[in-house]
């Protein structure tokens, strides 16, 4: 087994459903040869989400890696707030069920009831839910992505690694991640949005606090909408290429896009969680 590889299958136990493949946020999983196999080790984040939608535990963490994880079937003595927050989780596969317009409304409206600075409120949502628009706006930002792909040309990359191994590897490792996303959207697999329901888009004018007031009601939104049956995933792609965002949705100058997920029907069942072995720092004082 390759060294940089963080997770294991059991071909012995795989029944090739796809399940895996399907909910890869990098994409690193494929099947080749009747076998589900990482194609891109170093991709992989160890999130633990192929394990936990496998219906035969045929995948687990290795072992003794930094990057433990195992799978935990949910106890009856939960709390609904316990549950909510252990089956939260970035979901990246959704049903065809469309979200109706009266539900997105009402994700906006508790998305409000966080706090803000001063209690200003000063944020504005954006929510896409026609898929032809939806497409529009993933092919900007892979279009954005795709330009970058100039800077890390070979010549550059070899610059960079004299000075920095750490950053060339970071680099390299970006890049191997934007070519994977094209690739992806070739096979018409949409690697920036999913094929989600609806995109929610939050923007605020640029000031001291409404990065964080705009990221507050985001996880608002989000985990009052895994409590109805909603799931949702932090699209940091898009994100990272607000720029490219804000000329698109004609955003008014001043103002910043902060915040941008996903929203959908998950196809799996959320009666599992993942456990993550690193140590919670903590300390009293």
């Amino acid at each position: 087994m390759d060294r940089k590889e963080k997770i294991k299958i059991n071909h012995q136990k795989c029944i090739l459903c796809g399940n895996c493949i399907d909910v890869c946020g990098s994409a690193t999983l494929e099947i080749i040869d009747k076998k589900v196999v990482q194609t891109i080790p170093d991709l992989c984040s160890a999130c633990g989400h192929c394990a936990l939608v496998c219906p035969t535990d045929a995948i687990s963490a290795v072992e003794n890696s930094i990057h433990q994880f195992r799978i935990e079937k949910l106890s009856n003595e939960l709390f609904d707030i316990e549950k909510i927050l252990a089956t939260k989780r970035s979901v990246r596969h959704f049903s065809n069920k469309k979200i109706d317009r009266e539900t997105l409304q009402k994700l906006i409206e508790y998305a409000e009831k966080a706090p803000s600075s001063s209690n200003l409120r000063k944020r504005n949502y954006i929510i896409i839910d026609d898929r032809e628009k939806i497409l529009k706006l993933e092919k900007a930002v892979l279009s954005k992505y795709k330009s970058l792909l100039k800077i890390l040309n070979p010549v550059l990359l070899s610059l960079i690694k004299l000075f920095s191994k750490n950053t060339y590897n970071n680099l390299l490792l970006t890049k191997k991640d934007i070519l994977q996303m094209q690739k992806q959207f070739e096979s018409k697999k949409y690697p920036i949005f999913r094929n989600a329901q609806a995109v929610v888009v939050i923007y605020a004018p640029k000031d001291l606090q409404t990065k964080d007031d705009s990221i507050i009601a985001q996880q608002y939104l989000m985990l009052y909408a895994h409590s109805i049956k909603i799931d949702s995933c932090v699209i940091g792609y898009a994100q990272w290429a607000h720029k490219t965002l804000e000329k698109f949705f004609n955003i008014p100058k001043g103002y910043q896009i902060y915040a941008v997920n996903t929203l959908g029907y998950s196809k799996f069942p959320d009666d599992k969680t993942v456990v993550y072995e690193k140590q919670i720092s903590c300390k009293f004082l």
